[in-house]
């Protein structure tokens, strides 16, 4: 994106936040109508797009320890064998049980 309509966005939407109407925002950003109620259409298209999904199904079995943190702790386990579960978990900040690793 062209640095330019970010900042007319941005601007844009300062304004609109500030509750100015649309005929005063074009007349101090110096734009046309048409190209502001595009902006606000833009940045509505934006703010509908971040908000999740919140009936979402999600299939399989859920994860608790991503494989990242499953490296993590083969690797501190190849280094010492003898380490207890409890001191895993707490050296490598996990929230899972004992029982589960």
């Amino acid at each position: 994106m062209a640095p330019k309509f970010l900042n007319l966005k941005l601007k844009v939407n300062l304004l609109l936040e500030a509750n100015t109407s649309i005929d005063i925002i074009s007349k101090i950003l110096k734009k046309s109508s048409k190209s502001i109620y595009n902006t606000i259409q833009r940045i509505n298209k934006k703010k509908k797009l971040n908000y999740p999904i919140l009936n979402r199904v999600k299939r399989g079995r859920i994860k608790k320890i991503s494989p990242r943190e499953k490296r993590v702790i083969n690797k501190d386990l190849t280094r010492s064998p003898k380490k207890e579960n409890k001191r895993l978990l707490l050296e490598n900040n996990l929230d899972i049980s004992k029982r589960m690793l």
